[in-house]
């Protein structure tokens, strides 16, 4: 598996994106700290967005995003640590640093410094690393030969995004003769949050704990196949035990079978052999139990010629499962349709999810309980209507126009509209949708609207679509 195959930024295409990061970050107030999954950090920076980090000797990136990476209900205690201490502080300066993998930053009034480091993580330090200089220009980064060779860094064919991003960085005359059908760009935070967007996806999603679990269960086949064999080759020796039981019956006339031994000398063939037994049994019980044993090793046999078929039809098809994100949006569980029967659920042609409220209340615990933050919000502009949200996996993820249009469509059927030809419809992201203070349940305010649709009512078409 290559670097870049490992969502890994190397250490040419680092120095490119640390100097954009300088220039953009400073003199910005970092307003909020969040931990979206291990070793994942966002930082709020305000109007220049998110600065997204994570944080692993195996796979370090960064970027700058508009969009907000989806976070745990409740911070974790380092996270809540850190609020206190330095939200609300402006960045005076990223400081050049020659240790590859790593952040740090000074802030405008405070001595102490904040270090993002792949091996050691995130922490707030008095002191700086050896050979760290707090001086603007005190050890600035090397400038390697692929920065000097290039003629500008604002060149528009210069960045490449996946799969290439790292570590090919090429000049224009290169490009023209790559292969590579990426997309290019002429920032190197812009090809970043283009690459490692989603990767970000995948671990604030759940498919990392997904496959973790995948793994576990892997290994506990494996484990039960491996002790099937065990149990195989003990069963196998409880029926040679039954060679014992014919042994003993060919000779048992020659003694008496009320007679206890604890071995018995038998002449078989050119060598005697020795019979160990049970002292305390008599040779016909001795007998009984070798023919018990035998036959209870044949019986065991059978059972686990079916349990190894079971085990192993399950290893092949969780070897063959692909490991993907829960799935989009929210179905009512069985044992809850009675607590949410106001609750719609239709399944797009391309897959989307989208909720609809069938009542006030139903419209007010979709934005409340059942929707997250980067989540679509869909709703008849100008008068009351059902509130309609299209759910999705992670902030980036695009969703097609087509299926934008069918929700929109979804709005307008259950809205004052639903008589009209045409419906006006509204769409924004849940975050920017709040309950209006003092106003009935389902109405609120939207602090901004992504765009709007003027979309034709297909009731026939639409309803096809439901699967509650």
């Amino acid at each position: 598996m290559t670097r870049q195959q490992k969502a890994d930024m190397n250490r040419e295409f680092y120095f490119f994106a640390h100097k954009e990061l300088q220039e953009k970050i400073v003199g910005c107030r970092l307003q909020k700290i969040f931990s979206p999954a291990p070793r994942l950090w966002s930082f709020d920076f305000g109007q220049i967005g998110y600065l997204v980090v994570h944080l692993s000797p195996a796979s370090f990136f960064f970027y700058l995003s508009h969009a907000k990476p989806l976070n745990p209900p409740v911070p974790p205690t380092q996270v809540m640590w850190l609020r206190k201490r330095i939200c609300g502080s402006k960045i005076k300066s990223l400081l050049p640093t020659g240790a590859f993998r790593q952040l740090i930053f000074s802030f405008i009034g405070r001595d102490d410094f904040l270090i993002l480091d792949s091996k050691n993580g995130v922490s707030l330090q008095s002191l700086l690393p050896p050979n760290i200089s707090t001086e603007p220009n005190g050890n600035a980064l090397p400038e390697t030969d692929l920065y000097r060779q290039m003629p500008t860094k604002t060149d528009p064919n210069f960045f490449y995004s996946p799969p290439n991003l790292s570590p090919l960085l090429h000049t224009p005359e290169n490009l023209k003769n790559s292969q590579n059908n990426g997309q290019i760009f002429s920032s190197a935070l812009q090809a970043a949050e283009s690459c490692y967007a989603a990767k970000v996806g995948e671990l604030t999603s759940g498919i990392k704990e997904a496959t973790k679990e995948q793994n576990r269960r892997l290994k506990r086949l494996r484990r039960n196949l491996e002790k099937l064999d065990a149990d195989e080759k003990r069963l196998q020796k409880m029926i040679e035990q039954g060679k014992n039981g014919e042994l003993l019956k060919s000779v048992l006339y020659a003694y008496s079978p009320q007679e206890k031994y604890s071995e018995l000398k038998i002449d078989f063939g050119s060598e005697p052999i020795i019979l160990s037994l049970e002292p305390h049994l008599t040779l016909q019980e001795n007998m009984e139990k070798f023919f018990r044993k035998s036959k209870k090793g044949k019986r065991g046999l059978e059972f686990i010629a079916i349990r190894r078929n079971n085990l192993q039809k399950e290893l092949a098809e969780e070897e063959n499962r692909t490991v993907a994100a829960p799935k989009i949006g929210f179905v009512p569980p069985k044992n809850k349709k009675k607590k949410y029967p106001s609750l719609a659920v239709y399944r797009l042609p391309a897959g989307w999810t989208v909720l609809r409220g069938k009542d006030s209340k139903a419209n007010h615990r979709l934005l409340s309980e059942f929707a997250s933050p980067f989540d679509y919000w869909l709703h008849a502009a100008n008068g009351p209507g059902a509130h309609i949200i299209l759910k999705r996996d992670f902030p980036t993820q695009e969703v097609d126009e087509n299926s934008l249009t069918l929700a929109a469509g979804l709005a307008g059927l259950y809205s004052w509209q639903k008589q009209a030809q045409k419906a006006e419809i509204l769409c924004a992201l849940v975050k920017n949708v709040r309950k209006n203070k003092g106003a009935g349940l389902g109405q609120v305010v939207v602090d901004e609207v992504l765009r709007s649709f003027r979309v034709p009512i297909e009731a026939e078409k639409l309803e096809q679509f439901r699967v509650d």
